[in-house]
C-alpha cells in the first residue's frame, strides 16, 4: 500500500478521520453543541473557537454532522462530554460519514 505524505494529511484513511487540536480558554464555549448520546456536532456558532479553527485549517475543517470519536483520549460519551467541558486544551478525534463530503 501507498503511503500519503504528509502523515498528517487530512482526511486520508478510508475510516476518514482526523485530529483537531483546540485551545479553549476558561470560561469560554468551544461553538458548537453534540448530541450527546452519538456526540454528533448538531450546531455551530459563528465566530467561535471552532470556527477560527476552520478558518485556519480548511483541509481539517469540523461540520456540522461529524462526530468526536475521542477528547483527550477518551472515549465513551460521558468522558468526552466531561473533557469538552473542563479541559483547556483539547485533542480531539473526528470523523465524517461519506455522505458528507
Amino acid at each position: 500500500s501507498l503511503t500519503r505524505y504528509p502523515p498528517q494529511a487530512p482526511l486520508a484513511t478510508s475510516e476518514r478521520t482526523w485530529a483537531v487540536e483546540l485551545m479553549k480558554p476558561k470560561g469560554r464555549s468551544l461553538g458548537f453543541t453534540v448530541d450527546e448520546a452519538f456526540l454528533e456536532l448538531q450546531t455551530m456558532k459563528d465566530e467561535s473557537i471552532i470556527t477560527a479553527w476552520n478558518r485556519s485549517n480548511p483541509a481539517r475543517a469540523v461540520l456540522v454532522g461529524d462526530r468526536i470519536l475521542k477528547a483527550n483520549g477518551c472515549g465513551s460519551a460521558k468522558e468526552v462530554l466531561d473533557v469538552l467541558g473542563r479541559d483547556v486544551a483539547l485533542s480531539l478525534s473526528l470523523q465524517r460519514l461519506s455522505s458528507l463530503g
